[in-house]
Parts: C-alpha cells; structure tokens; sequence
C-alpha cells in the first residue's frame, strides 16, 4: 500500500499530527495521532485505522512503526496492542462511523441538556462492518532515527480472514500502555504503516536463502544449549558449537538475534559457571 488516499480516520486529532499521509512517508520522525482533544473533536468510542486495497486478500501482515517524540524517546501511549481487523465487502459502509441515538420511537435521543447522544461505535452494527479477527502487535524490531537506533520501535500483526474482503478498519483496543485517555480518547498513533499480503515467498525470503543443512544445524545447537542451560549444565563444548552453526547460519542470513541472543544468555550462564568454581 502506497497512496495515502486509501487512508482514513474520521477521528484524526484537531490539532496534533493530523495529516495522515506521514504514515507513508518512509520518515520515523513525523507521525500521525487520533484525537486526545476534548469538545466537538473528541471521540469516546473505538479508535480505527481504515485502509482499502486495490483487490480483496485473505492473509494481511501490517507493519507499525512507534511514534518517535522530539527527544528521542519512544511513545507507547498510542501504541496498538491488541486490535481488532473489521472487513466491507460494499464500498458504502466506508462513509459510515458515528451516528446519534435513537429513542424507542425513532426519534434522536438527547442528554438532560438537550444534546443529542452520540453512538461513536454505530458502523459496528448493521452498517456493512463485519469482525474479522483478533491479533496483538509485538514490537521486536529496533530502527534507526538520526543515526540512533531506536530499540523495538518496529512491531508486526498478522491476519488470516475470509475471502473477498479489500476494505478494512484496524479498531484499536488496546494500547502498550493504555492508562492515558484524555477526555474519554482511546487514541493511538504512529510514525509509519504498512500492509503486505501475508504469504511466504520462497523467492525474497531471508530464510530460505540459507541451506537447509545449515538451518537443521542451528535448530539442532539451539534446541541442545536450551536444554543444557535449564538444566544449569551449559558446557564449553555446546556453546562452542552453537557458534560455529551460528557463523554458518550468518554466512547467508543478515538478522540473526534469535541466534545472538541465545549465544549472548549461554555465555553469560557460561561465565557465572566459571566464576563460581573459582
């Protein structure tokens, strides 16, 4: 997905970061944010990413990338944690979101000012929506922002759904860190998205560059290092050969920190071993 006029969120904030193109823009540091603002701008229902593609796909991987804040920092505010991918098969349900309520009667049901009563969340109810499917993103990747690497800035969800669905709403419902709702927004925000059909490709893959002997190794020197530091029984013999699958395994894949974080734990038990027979 490249054009921003497949975007929409009918709940962008006022004032702050309300041009949702940034989120294409392959640039870290501008962001997009829902509303936090009260009065007229605030909405008190499900915060959603709406997004439409060219043709219908069953299995979506979505990429989001952090906000970044003008001191470096990472934002898990507006994070989405747990979410919720809603699907429309006719075009018409994308001009639907808010509604007011109605009485028994028919009629627009008002508060005790006389103001009418909003149903933020009306499109979820015979407007076209259909619930899809439920996922978490998980932020493992980290990105460089200025020359800074910016730790699990860079997380992923993946969706199978049904067939024939091209026009989605990504409802937030949860945020990384989901105490802060100023005047009743749930809101959420990002430096960049993407959406990706979620298949494998045998041809692009990084892991299936790599010989199938060498994966089977490194599985194997995995799988018995894991065993041994459980057991508080690491051995020189076993990291060693971790290693050198490791440095096999490097020689044809450029991301190995499953691998380097599993060396880097048996070292550092290795290391303690030693140091304790001294």
């Amino acid at each position: 997905m490249t054009d921003a006029e497949k975007l929409k969120s009918p709940m962008a904030d006022s004032e702050e970061g309300k041009n949702i193109g940034v989120l294409l823009d392959g640039d870290a540091t501008t962001y997009f944010h829902s509303s936090w603002h009260g009065g007229e701008g605030a909405w008190k229902g499900a915060h959603y990413l709406q997004f439409q593609l060219d043709e219908s796909k069953k299995d979506l991987f979505l990429k989001w990338v952090k906000r970044i804040n003008s001191n470096g920092s990472i934002n898990d505010n507006g994070a989405p944690a747990k979410v919720t991918l809603w699907g429309a098969k006719d075009d018409a349900a994308l001009s639907k979101d808010k509604a007011n309520k109605l009485d028994a009667d028919g009629n627009e049901a008002t508060d005790d000012s006389g103001n009418p009563i909003v149903n933020f969340d009306a499109w979820k109810t015979n407007e076209g929506w259909d619930s899809l499917a439920v996922a978490n993103f998980t932020y493992p990747y980290d990105i460089t922002v200025n020359d800074a690497t910016k730790k699990n800035a860079a997380g992923y969800a993946f969706f199978s759904v049904p067939a024939g669905y091209k026009n989605f709403r990504l409802e937030v419902v949860t945020r990384v860190n989901n105490s802060d709702k100023p005047n009743g927004n749930a809101y959420f925000h990002a430096s960049e998205f993407r959406v990706y059909e979620g298949k494998f490709d045998q041809v692009n893959s990084l892991i299936a560059s790599v010989p199938t002997a060498d994966v089977d190794a490194l599985k194997a020197a995995i799988a018995k290092l894991n065993t041994e530091v459980k057991a508080e029984k690491a051995t020189k013999e076993s990291i060693d050969a971790l290693q050198a699958a490791y440095d096999q395994f490097l020689k044809n894949y450029p991301e190995p920190k499953r691998v380097t974080d599993a060396l880097a734990e048996a070292q550092s038990f290795l290391r303690l071993l030693l140091k304790a027979k001294l």
